[in-house]
């Protein structure tokens, strides 16, 4: 699912759980083009938005500049991944 030229990508609000929210992880991995991923309002839960801050995090080539992750089931575990992403991204 690598697209060389995607910069924005809006999944919100379309009842993607923890195992999509892992694919799309998978998929952020190999992208270098994305600028903008809103993502809120699905049922991802902690284990989905770490492995999408994980992904974020490790993918050095990527530049994203927003990422939306309002009402995914953000946890503890998750917030502390989404607090580490932020202090290393300076930009």
């Amino acid at each position: 699912m690598y697209l060389e030229s995607l910069q924005q990508l809006d999944v919100s609000s379309t009842h993607i759980q923890t195992a999509g929210a892992i694919a799309l992880a998978q998929a952020l991995a190999m992208n270098a083009t994305l600028k903008s991923f809103e993502c809120g309002y699905n049922q991802f839960e902690d284990e989905g938005v770490r492995a999408l801050v994980a992904s974020v995090t490790k993918n050095r080539r990527l530049q994203l500049n927003f990422l939306g992750l309002s009402s995914t089931g953000i946890g503890q575990k998750s917030g502390v991944a989404i607090i580490e992403l932020l202090r290393e991204n300076k930009s």
